[in-house]
């Protein structure tokens, strides 16, 4: 998968079958994100957005092609795609370049909440804050989008192929908790996998009432990430 020379996005083809087992592996090794990813787990650690895109574009932090792990990608900013590939350490790095006074840490944001024993299913609501929604809320929410029904949506939420347990916020426990997702994580996974269109998405924070409270959310990310549809 290396080649040695500095790729240009759009030299490679979306991978499959052994070659896709082997990127994701070493994705996984490496601490490496997308660019998507990396901003959207910012905003959930956080609580701030990080114009990484922006960053990765100025030659600030790197990105890499899914499988490559010498190759820097060398491009104009219109050959950008959500399939690049950033460290996370890079990011940290960054953030500590470009924001001194910023300290890293985890903390509760809107993306987030606290898992308390003895609460309702183990979930006790944080102090501020959007709650995440449950598997049956996300298969009721984005019915239509990828799956046509809420039932055809509730099966890959069980069985969490790699693109959707992504987007988990806090993991279910057995017998104890459910399964709770970043909504705003479900919709640019979907657009970003080709699953659906930016305003397919924003659509349905528009309309649903379990969504509408992440709008702005999605709205921010959105204007941020993806071109004008």
């Amino acid at each position: 998968m290396t080649t040695g020379k500095a790729k240009v996005i759009g030299s490679f083809e979306p991978l499959e079958g052994d070659d896709l087992i082997r990127a994701n592996e070493l994705k996984r090794r490496e601490g490496r994100h997308s660019i998507e990813e990396a901003i959207l787990r910012l905003q959930a650690e956080t609580g701030k957005h990080f114009a990484l895109h922006k960053a990765v574009s100025a030659g600030a932090i790197k990105s890499y092609a899914p499988g490559d792990d010498k190759d820097p990608i060398v491009c104009e900013p219109h050959q950008r795609t959500s399939h690049e590939e950033i460290h996370w350490d890079d990011v940290i790095k960054w953030i500590a370049i470009e924001f001194p006074r910023f300290k890293y840490q985890v903390i509760q944001t809107p993306a987030a909440r606290v898992a308390t024993a003895g609460a309702p299913g183990g979930v006790e609501p944080a102090k501020a804050g959007l709650l995440p929604l449950t598997t049956g809320d996300i298969a009721f929410c984005f019915a239509g989008l990828r799956w046509q029904t809420e039932e055809k949506w509730k099966r890959p939420l069980g069985n969490k192929p790699k693109w959707l347990a992504a987007c988990i916020a806090i993991p279910g426990a057995r017998g104890v908790s459910e399964t709770r997702w970043n909504p705003v994580l479900i919709g640019a996974s979907l657009v970003s996998a080709g699953y659906a269109k930016p305003k397919s998405v924003r659509a349905k924070f528009q309309t649903q009432p379990l969504l509408k409270p992440w709008l702005d959310e999605w709205k921010t990310y959105e204007a941020d990430n993806l071109s004008a549809d």
